[in-house]
């Protein structure tokens, strides 16, 4: 209609034409609307921060504070770093699940969604944890002690957990026009002024973290599901997730979001690790701060990825089908090098960069042999 300048269209379509549209006007709205119909930016963001875990988990071997292994020779450095990546990597991330979750739910019936799910999810996972977890475990037990912290039952894969218990909830009470669907369109998507948005979103993202963490104080430890999840842990994500959801269905939320300056993302990175690591307000306070400043980042991330990345190429199709099972992989790599550069007397910087650099190569060689097999 806009391309037309017509207010409204044919009351009956089949008989009354109110206007023409010219091949050209019709190549234009397709550029227009080809960002939306492929997500392509999408995919390669998703693919870039699972990416991101090499360099994080690369550095927790080399931070003050301990990780799976720990490297006596470690910097401070690597505690920024890991506190940098922290503060954006997953809230992106699960709002891009969100934002796929919403996409296949409102396409399939709710027994295809949860095959699909089942697919993405479970089998990887089964399969990761029957191999890589324990291979990185028999590596874990040939290392000194004093350098090994036992991994949880998940390790890497905690994550799939709960987007698989994000996914089941999403199914039941986040179908398009359900109450909480309703409710969330209603108090985001009403918004125009992006400050607003944010105070909004960084308000509703604390509310359930503060939550768990006041049910954890009442109960004297923090509720977990077993050696599965925890109420903390599910809670920390939630919104975004949803947040996610809603942008699926909500153009306007969307472009909000995408309005956010990329050049925004190094501020607010550099406040939010600045805080962590320095000033350390009270919890409540640190909360609501990080809450908002993650909002920004992730705005600024999904901005940069849309003027990046809007174009499907071969590049994009590699990062958004390679990524998975590199990061899949990529864990038992960093436990690997990193246990035999243990006794080395190399700078920590090196070390590093030896660990990341080896792992990527392997880690991208399983992914391509992988590839090869499943076709």
């Amino acid at each position: 209609k806009k391309a037309i300048k017509l207010d409204k269209g044919s009351a009956k379509a089949h008989l009354d034409k109110v206007g023409k549209i010219t091949r050209a006007q019709l190549e234009e709205i397709a550029k227009t609307k080809m960002k939306d119909l492929t997500a392509a930016d999408l995919d390669a963001a998703r693919g870039v921060l699972m990416l991101l875990g090499l360099v994080l988990h690369s550095a927790d071997v080399y931070r003050v504070g301990r990780w799976v292994v720990h490297d006596p020779s470690g910097n401070v450095a690597f505690d920024w770093l890991v506190t940098a990546i922290h503060l954006f990597r997953m809230p992106a991330f699960f709002w891009i699940s969100g934002f796929f979750a919403a996409l296949s739910l409102d396409r399939a019936v709710p027994t295809d969604f949860f095959k699909r799910r089942f697919q993405r999810l479970v089998y990887p996972m089964v399969a990761t944890m029957l191999t890589f977890n324990l291979l990185q475990q028999v590596v874990l037990d040939s290392l000194p002690p004093a350098n090994v912290r036992q991994p949880t039952a998940f390790a890497h894969l905690w994550f799939l957990v709960d987007l698989l218990i994000y996914s089941t909830l999403a199914a039941v009470v986040m179908t398009k026009g359900s109450l909480l669907d309703r409710a969330l369109s209603r108090l985001l998507c009403g918004v125009r002024r992006p400050i607003l948005l944010i105070c909004i979103l960084a308000v509703t993202t604390a509310i359930p973290i503060l939550g768990a963490a006041v049910v954890g104080k009442l109960a004297g430890h923090d509720l977990a599901f077993g050696n599965v999840t925890s109420l903390e842990r599910l809670a920390a994500n939630v919104v975004y997730f949803s947040v996610g959801m809603v942008s699926y269905r909500s153009r306007t939320l969307r472009d909000i979001l995408h309005g956010i300056h990329p050049a925004w993302f190094v501020p607010a990175v550099g406040i939010g690790v600045w805080l962590a690591q320095v000033v350390q307000p009270g919890f409540v306070v640190e909360v609501l701060l990080e809450a908002l400043l993650v909002w920004v980042a992730v705005g600024a991330v999904l901005s940069f990825f849309r003027q990046a990345f809007s174009q499907p190429g071969g590049f994009k199709l590699w990062l958004a089908d390679a990524s998975y099972p590199i990061y899949l992989s990529h864990h038992f790599f960093v436990i690997l090098f990193a246990g035999l550069l243990l006794s080395s007397s190399l700078a920590a910087p090196v070390k590093f960069a030896l660990v990341l650099g080896l792992t990527s190569l392997f880690s991208a060689a399983f992914a391509q042999l992988a590839s090869k097999c499943a076709g």
